[in-house]
């Protein structure tokens, strides 16, 4: 699985900080981390949503209603799925 425990909002902005030459103001009252900010918390954000869609894909980490999916040749009666047997190939 992929570490997302460094994904957060600081550490996304010191990364997009670090892609800009240092010829630019990037002190925190400059316009050009203003203008990144808002994108380094939407970031943030995205990255806590892969991180959970991650965990709920393998057996190992998934909980709930995500590991009854995981379980092979398991139906879900109250969504209208029809159960299909598990091909081997």
């Amino acid at each position: 699985m992929i570490d997302f425990s460094n994904a957060q909002y600081r550490s996304i902005l010191a990364y997009m900080l670090s892609q800009i030459p240092d010829d630019y103001d990037k002190r925190d009252v400059s316009p050009i981390p203003t203008a990144i900010s808002p994108a380094a918390y939407v970031f943030e954000g995205f990255f806590i949503s892969l991180n959970m869609v991650q965990r709920q894909a393998f057996f190992q980490t998934a909980t709930g209603e995500s590991l009854d999916l995981l379980a092979p040749g398991q139906c879900q009666p109250q969504t209208g799925d029809r159960c299909h047997p598990q091909r081997r190939v």
